[in-house]
C-alpha cells in the first residue's frame, strides 16, 4: 500500500516570493488577466483535443469524453470514451455543430477520435500527427502513424450543412509520424515534431507489461509537398535522450530580442531519476536546440491553456498558464510541494527580459481545478501574428478580449490519482481579458528593489551571492531544502563566495537572505 504524502510548505514571507518565483504584486509589468465565464447550451465536454481556427468558428476534434485515465488496465482509456464527433462551435452566436466519425475509413476514422495528437495551423490548413487510441486492425490501443490535413473553409461548410467530410482531408501513413504527447509546430516553412513518445499497448502502471513505451527524445525537423495528398519531401531529425526527454508538456512560440521567432518547451515529464516533472526548458528553432538550465519553473508543469505575449520596449516575452498539474502549487500566501504532481487552479506567468528569467504567480486563480489538457484558442479580434504570439505593443487602451480557455479536465480534488475523488472532460469555456498597462516597468537595479543575485544558477561546487542595492550592514543568508531543513548559513556584506556542502543532494534549493531591515529569497538549482 502507498503511503499517504503530506504537501510539504516551502515558505512563505506576506505573499510575495521573489526570484524564480515571484508574486504580481513586486512589479506592475505583468499582465493583468481576468476571466469571464461563456456558457454555451449543448458544448461538448472534451480534453486532449485538437482544435483549428476558420473566421468566426472553432474546429475541435479528437480528445476524450471523460476525465484522467484510470491507473487499472480493464478500464484505462476505453473506446467509449473516444470523440467520435467533430465539432463546429461558433463562440459568438452560441451554434454548434457536429458531424459524426462514424463511417469513415478506418484509419481516417481512428485518428479523428485519438487523444494527444499533435497539431497545428498553417493559413487555412489544420495538420494532425500520431494520436493514441484503439485500432481495430491492432486489435488493442496504438499511437497512430498518420498526418491527416485538413482544409478547415471545407470542413466548416461541410460540417454545418451535413455534407461528406472527406473530401476536405488528405491523410499519409508513416512510422516516423507515430508520436504522442508531443507538439507540433511550423517555423521558416519547416514543420517540428517535438518530443513526445510512441506508446502502444493498454495502459498499465503497476501490474505487468501491458505496453511498450518509448520516448522520441528528438526534435523532427520535415516539410510536406503541395499536392492534394501530401508527400514528405525532407525529414531531419536531432536527437538528445538527455534533455528532449519529455512529453506532455507546453510548447508556445516565443520571440527572441532581436525579432526572431522560436519555441519553447516548457517543463514535461518524466525525469529519469524520479516520477516527477522537468523544471527547466528547451528552446529551438529551425535547426538549433538549447537546454536552459538557469530556468526554474515550478507551477503548471503539464500541458495546459497557455498564451504566449511580446512586448518589444523594453523586451519582455511573457507566457500564461491557465491551471493544469504541476508539483508545486501556491495557497493562501503559502507555496506547497507534493511528490503526488497534484491538479491546480494556479495562473502563472514565465517572464523574459534581458536581465533573465522569472516566474510569477498572478495573485488569480481559475474558479476549479481546471486547465488540465485544454487549450486557449485566441480571439479573432486580438493582434496576434502568424506564430501565434500576441503582440502587446498592439493592444488597445482599453480592456481587451483576447481569448478563451476551453474544456480540459476539470476534478473534484488535488489528488486523484490514486482513485481518491473524480474528474470529467469540462464543457467549460472562460473569456480571458487583458487590461492594458501602458509601457512596462523595469525596476532599477540601484534603488535597492533588484534583489538577490546569484552566480551561478545553477551551482556546483561554489555559489557567489551579491545583495544588489544599498546595504552597510551584513547579510545574514540560509541555505535551506525545499522541506525547510537548514543546510547552511553565511554572513557577508556586499558580495561573497560560498562553498556549498560537501553532502549536498542535486536539486532545487531555497536562499533566505536578510540585511536585518528586508528579506529576499532565491531558489538555487544545484547539480
Amino acid at each position: 500500500m502507498q503511503k499517504a504524502f503530506i504537501p510539504t510548505v516551502i515558505w512563505v514571507m506576506s505573499g510575495l516570493f521573489y526570484s524564480g518565483f515571484t508574486s504580481q504584486a513586486q512589479t506592475s509589468s505583468l499582465p493583468v488577466v481576468t476571466l469571464e465565464e461563456l456558457v454555451l447550451p449543448g458544448m461538448p465536454g472534451l480534453q486532449s483535443f485538437a482544435y483549428g481556427i476558420h473566421d468566426d468558428y472553432w474546429v475541435l476534434l479528437g480528445g476524450r469524453t471523460d476525465g484522467l485515465h484510470d491507473h487499472r488496465p480493464p478500464f484505462s482509456f476505453p473506446e467509449a470514451g473516444e470523440n467520435s464527433y467533430i465539432y463546429v462551435v461558433s463562440p459568438g452566436t452560441g451554434e454548434i455543430w457536429e458531424a459524426a466519425i462514424e463511417g469513415l475509413p478506418d484509419d481516417l476514422r481512428e485518428q479523428l477520435g485519438a487523444t494527444n495528437m499533435e497539431f497545428c495551423q498553417v493559413d487555412t490548413q489544420l495538420y494532425l500527427v500520431g494520436g493514441y487510441g484503439y485500432s481495430n486492425a491492432a486489435g488493442d490501443h496504438v499511437t497512430f502513424p498518420h498526418l491527416t490535413r485538413i482544409h478547415l473553409p471545407g470542413l466548416v461548410d461541410a460540417v454545418i450543412n451535413g455534407l461528406p467530410v472527406t473530401p476536405h482531408m488528405a491523410q499519409i501513413t508513416d512510422e516516423r509520424f507515430a508520436v504522442t504527447g508531443g507538439h507540433l509546430g511550423y517555423l521558416d516553412g519547416t514543420f517540428v515534431l517535438a518530443m513526445g513518445q510512441r506508446f502502444d499497448g493498454r495502459y498499465n502502471p503497476h501490474n505487468g507489461p501491458s505496453f511498450v513505451q518509448q520516448y522520441t527524445n528528438a526534435l523532427h525537423y520535415f516539410t510536406l509537398s503541395a499536392d492534394i495528398t501530401p508527400e514528405v519531401t525532407s525529414f531531419v531529425s536531432i536527437t538528445d535522450t538527455a534533455i528532449l526527454h519529455r512529453r506532455d508538456y507546453n510548447m508556445l512560440p516565443q520571440i527572441a530580442a532581436d525579432g526572431s521567432h522560436f519555441f519553447t518547451g516548457f517543463s514535461g515529464v518524466f525525469r529519469y531519476d524520479a516520477d516527477l516533472p522537468w523544471l527547466d526548458a528547451v528552446h529551438f528553432g529551425a535547426d538549433w536546440v538549447e537546454h536552459d538550465t538557469a530556468f526554474t519553473q515550478l507551477l503548471n508543469q503539464y500541458h495546459s491553456a497557455s498564451v504566449a505575449m511580446y512586448r518589444s520596449t523594453p523586451y519582455t516575452m511573457q507566457t500564461v498558464f491557465f491551471g493544469g498539474i504541476g508539483q508545486y502549487y501556491y495557497e493562501g500566501g503559502t507555496l506547497y510541494m507534493d511528490e503526488l504532481v497534484p491538479f491546480t487552479s494556479n495562473i502563472s506567468c514565465m517572464q523574459t527580459t534581458a536581465d533573465g528569467t522569472e516566474e510569477f504567480y498572478l495573485d488569480t486563480d481559475m474558479p476549479a481545478l481546471l486547465g488540465a489538457s485544454a487549450e486557449f484558442i485566441p480571439a479573432g479580434d486580438a493582434p496576434f501574428d502568424e506564430q501565434g504570439v500576441l503582440l502587446m505593443d498592439e493592444l488597445p487602451a482599453t480592456t481587451t478580449l483576447i481569448g478563451y480557455v476551453v474544456g480540459g479536465i476539470e476534478s473534484d480534488s488535488r489528488n486523484i490519482f490514486m482513485l481518491t475523488g473524480s474528474s470529467w472532460a469540462s464543457p467549460r469555456i472562460f473569456k480571458v481579458y487583458m487590461q492594458a498597462n501602458g509601457p512596462l516597468s523595469i525596476p532599477d537595479a540601484g534603488d535597492g528593489a533588484s534583489g538577490l543575485l546569484i552566480q551561478p544558477n545553477p551551482a556546483g561546487n561554489t555559489v557567489q551571492l551579491t545583495w544588489e542595492g544599498n546595504t552597510t550592514g551584513e547579510v545574514e543568508c540560509s541555505l535551506l531544502d525545499v522541506a525547510g531543513n537548514l543546510l547552511d548559513t553565511w554572513t557577508f556584506r556586499g558580495s561573497y563566495t560560498a562553498q556549498l556542502p560537501d553532502n549536498i543532494s542535486p536539486g532545487i534549493k531555497v536562499l533566505r537572505c536578510s540585511n536585518g531591515v528586508e528579506e529576499r529569497i532565491r531558489l538555487l538549482a544545484v547539480h
